[in-house]
């Protein structure tokens, strides 16, 4: 298996995917706005900056193609491919 992409790691359920995966014996990239944190938390992980607000940050968690913005949460086929 590759390695499992977990978004939001530090928070409140992304710290347990990211925990559970690594006691699994998974590759782990753990993706969240503070880096420094991420690698203290998660010193066996691989820690990358991903925000989803700054595009810019997309290429480095190498996830292909995202989807989004959805503009009206109630419509999923108005997701658009960004990038």
């Amino acid at each position: 298996m590759g390695k499992i992409l977990v978004m939001g790691a530090s928070g409140n359920v992304g710290r347990y995917v990211v925990q559970y995966a690594l006691a699994a014996g998974q590759k782990v990239k753990a993706a969240g706005t503070n880096v420094k944190r991420l690698t203290q938390l998660f010193p066996n992980a691989e820690a990358v900056l991903f925000d989803v607000t700054k595009p810019s940050t997309f290429p480095i968690v190498n996830v292909g193609r995202l989807l989004g913005p959805l503009p009206d949460n109630s419509n999923p086929s108005a997701l658009t491919p960004i990038g």
